[in-house]
């Protein structure tokens, strides 16, 4: 992650930003990043672009400060009002962003474009993770590579912001539409690795009988499930 390689490394080497940062809750960090998304519209209204930069940017440490949190001081609990809280309020934002966007540059089919692409992404974050908890398992929950194999974040969708505050700064419209050929990638990629993994995970062949499961289940699947008898 552009941004949250280097953040992390201070967070860890400094006891008052970590402190700083685990005085509030994961969900107060993400309400706060929602509050910053909220006002880029206006900063656009006034033409302020760098101040709609510093928004943007505002809500990329608001983001790495509430999984900071979830991981550092909450321990990794499974939080499924955190999770929903925090897509939620992304979602939403993400359209402020859109809308300012277009008020900088006028370029309203690639703001159209990226925003559809960016809730495209969100949906199959929310849907991978919600087969991940079902199965119990918290590891690997988070899931936000893109080019890059789990566990090692090359790029985030939420550094692609940094290239938006870029493009506003610049006045590049092109670059607009690399981002929206970014975040195609990014959901060919996630797409096709998390239908990979759930088919390896969840693909199994069930038969039903009186109350059981097929031996072809795994052990530990099979102790798991229970079907009610057909009527």
């Amino acid at each position: 992650m552009i941004v949250g390689i280097p953040y992390w490394y201070i967070i860890k080497r400094s006891t008052t930003v970590s402190k700083v940062i685990n005085s509030l809750t994961s969900e107060q960090w993400s309400f706060i990043g929602f509050t910053l998304l909220l006002l880029t519209p206006l900063a656009a209204l006034l033409e302020m672009s760098s101040v709609y930069a510093l928004l943007l940017f505002g809500h990329n440490l608001c983001d790495i400060n509430d999984g900071y949190v979830y991981v550092q001081k909450e321990k990794g609990i499974l939080n499924g009002y955190g999770l929903y809280i925090d897509h939620m309020l992304d979602s939403i934002g993400a359209g402020f962003v859109a809308y300012g966007t277009y008020r900088f540059l006028d370029t309203p089919m690639a703001c159209i474009i990226g925003l559809s692409l960016y809730y495209l992404i969100a949906i199959h974050s929310w849907l991978y993770k919600i087969n991940m908890l079902v199965q119990g398992k918290s590891e690997g929950v988070y899931y936000a590579v893109t080019v890059s194999a789990p566990k090692r974040l090359w790029l985030n969708v939420d550094d692609l912001t940094l290239f938006l505050a870029i493009a506003v700064l610049t006045n590049w419209k092109s670059l607009l539409y690399l981002i929206d050929l970014a975040l195609i990638i990014v959901l060919i990629v996630k797409f096709s690795r998390a239908s990979l993994e759930l088919r390896k995970r969840l693909w199994h062949s069930v038969s039903v009988s009186t109350g059981t499961v097929s031996d072809s289940l795994p052990e530990k699947r099979r102790s798991d499930i229970v079907v009610p008898p057909l009527e």
